[in-house]
């Protein structure tokens, strides 16, 4: 199985039942960044509890695993699953460990997960069989700097951003910098050369941690 056929067969399936989805992950972040990366993992946030997406776990037959976020909000590595009623933040399926091809079910447990779920329905994207719901660039933005600044190791995260910024996208301002004050999200320095003017601008007027600047509004 390739990776489109991945993303057409699962997106198809939540279609036919009538789950609302938006795709997340590497692919949209492949969309705005100035490079494009490897994929391997399909993200798609759901809004549905894990027991309703069982059927893909029919679909997809593989080992089951979920990456934990605990009420702490510090990232803390994956588990086996043994029953979807335990599943809180996010499901991955290991649909074809010959390739490393996987599926993340990305569950609402995500602070930032809510609005991003509500604007991605508006942003609708072609990956060649049709447009679908699909991240912002600033709520793409939004859930990598979230994923950094509760767990410094997330380098690909970091990378990600790096190159979004690179791409110099019109940016909602205003909606990054609610959002990123919201989450007390963590915008390090190494990101300032390739962030706009206006993001550089609306960063200078913040008190410093460490290596690392909060945005203010």
């Amino acid at each position: 199985m390739t990776f489109t056929d991945l993303l057409q067969k699962a997106t198809k399936a939540l279609q036919d039942r009538g789950i609302p989805f938006a795709v997340g992950g590497i692919l949209v972040a492949s969309v705005y960044r100035k490079e494009k990366r490897a994929m391997n993992n399909l993200a798609l946030l759901v809004n549905a509890a894990p027991k309703d997406i069982s059927f893909l776990t029919d679909i997809f037959p593989g080992e089951l695993s979920e990456t934990l976020l605990p009420d702490s909000a510090v990232i803390h590595g994956v588990k086996a699953v043994r029953s979807l009623a335990t599943v809180k933040n996010v499901l991955v399926i290991n649909v074809d460990s010959k390739v490393n091809l996987g599926l993340e079910i990305v569950f609402s447990t995500f602070p930032w997960f809510k609005e991003a779920f509500e604007r991605a329905q508006y942003n609708r994207i072609d990956f060649g069989f049709g447009s679908i719901p699909s991240l912002t660039v600033e709520d793409v933005i939004i859930a990598k700097l979230y994923s950094s600044t509760v767990a410094e190791d997330r380098y690909l995260d970091r990378d990600d951003v790096q190159n979004i910024l690179q791409a110099k996208h019109e940016l909602d301002l205003a909606y990054l910098t609610k959002q990123i004050n919201k989450f007390s999200l963590e915008f390090p320095k190494s990101l300032w050369e390739d962030a706009s003017e206006g993001l550089r601008r609306i960063g200078r007027s913040t008190g410093a941690k460490k290596g690392k600047l909060l945005l203010e509004g």
